[in-house]
């Protein structure tokens, strides 16, 4: 019997348990002496993941830096906030996160390759022309091919979403510029949609009381 208890209660804890990932660097030493997040938490958590919006309508001079980070398998919801014009002058509040909560998160994380992202694909603007195929013709159709890119898209004070994830030493940087706006145009590009359902996903955890 005591066997028993003791089996079940460890798939219990490795089923409430979130898995942490392997993370790889895309970014290099100079990015990571420059990165805030990196210098503030550097081997403080066993995985972090920060999020921050920048640009579109702002009130005030405040930067706000969102966080869910992990240590000891005790999750936290950390708010860093910070002046523009003073980024040292810095104001940290903690709070507690569910581990169920914390587990759905990084299942869909996972699921949609947040840790492997190209972030050159999640910020392409462009798509080359197609053309049908040289034995692909039926009488009386008319095929008319682009010969340039597909007209460039502008936005106005639009909105550009960051994430910097941390685990040891290995720092990894996603961003990009109004990514709701260019799935519209190029939903092609599959990158992009991986990266709105991520953000998606980690407001709704930021949500959760």
């Amino acid at each position: 019997m005591k066997y028993i208890i003791t089996t079940t209660l460890l798939v219990l804890g490795l089923f409430c348990n979130a898995q942490i990932p392997i993370i790889k660097s895309n970014v290099n030493d100079e990015f990571k002496n420059r990165s805030l997040v990196y210098k503030t938490f550097y081997n403080k958590y066993d995985l972090l993941i920060a999020y921050k919006v920048s640009g579109g309508w702002r009130v005030g001079n405040t930067n706000i830096i969102q966080i869910l980070a992990v240590k000891n398998n005790s999750w936290k919801k950390i708010t860093l906030s910070y002046p523009d014009d003073n980024p040292s002058k810095q104001t940290i509040k903690k709070l507690p996160l569910q581990k169920t909560e914390a587990k759905k998160l990084m299942e869909e994380l996972g699921s949609q390759n947040f840790w492997t992202l190209n972030n050159d694909s999640i910020n392409m603007k462009h798509l080359k022309p197609q053309t049908p195929p040289e034995n692909y013709s039926k009488k009386d159709t008319l095929f008319i091919v682009a010969n340039n890119p597909v007209t460039d898209v502008k936005v106005v004070d639009g909105s550009t979403y960051y994430f910097e994830i941390i685990k040891g030493d290995s720092l990894r940087s996603y961003s990009t510029a109004d990514p709701e706006i260019f799935a519209k145009y190029f939903p092609e590009i599959k990158s992009r949609i991986r990266f709105i359902k991520c953000k998606i996903a980690f407001e709704n955890a930021l949500n959760q009381l």
